[in-house]
C-alpha cells in the first residue's frame, strides 16, 4: 500500500510538474497575539521562532510536566530509553534507592513477563 501510494503521488507530482503549476510556497508571515493586540512577523527567522513559542512551547511541553518526566527513571532512561539500563529493566537487575513501591513493581513485572526472552 505504501509503495502503491509512493508511485501514485510522483505520477500526481509529475503531472502538475508539467502542466506548469505553481508549487506550494512556505508561510512567510503570521500574526501573533501580544498583550491583546495582533503583531504581523514577518522574515524566515523571526516566523520560525515565534511558532516555536506561541505553539510548541505551550502544546508540546506538557508531557515535560508529568512526574514520570521529572523523577528517577527519566533521569536514567531519557525520552527515548537508549541507555545501557534498558536491557537491565527486562532482565531484572535494574535497581534505583530512588523509586517508588509502584516503580519497583512495574519494573518487577516487565522482567517476568517475558520481556527478558
Amino acid at each position: 500500500m505504501i509503495i502503491s501510494m509512493e508511485r501514485q503521488w510522483h505520477q500526481y507530482t509529475s503531472l502538475w510538474q508539467a502542466i506548469g503549476c505553481p508549487r506550494g510556497r512556505s508561510v512567510s508571515s503570521i500574526q501573533i497575539k501580544t498583550n491583546g493586540n495582533y503583531l504581523e512577523v514577518s522574515g524566515e527567522d523571526a516566523v520560525t521562532n515565534a511558532i516555536i513559542l506561541e505553539v510548541h512551547s505551550k502544546h508540546y511541553t506538557l508531557a515535560g510536566n508529568a512526574p514520570i518526566c521529572n523523577g528517577p527513571l527519566f533521569h536514567d532512561f531519557g525520552y527515548l530509553s537508549l541507555s545501557c539500563l534498558a536491557p537491565e529493566v527486562l532482565l531484572g537487575t535494574y535497581t534505583n534507592p530512588a523509586l517508588d513501591k509502584a516503580t519497583e513493581d512495574i519494573s518487577e513485572k516487565l522482567s517476568t513477563s517475558g520481556g527478558a526472552s
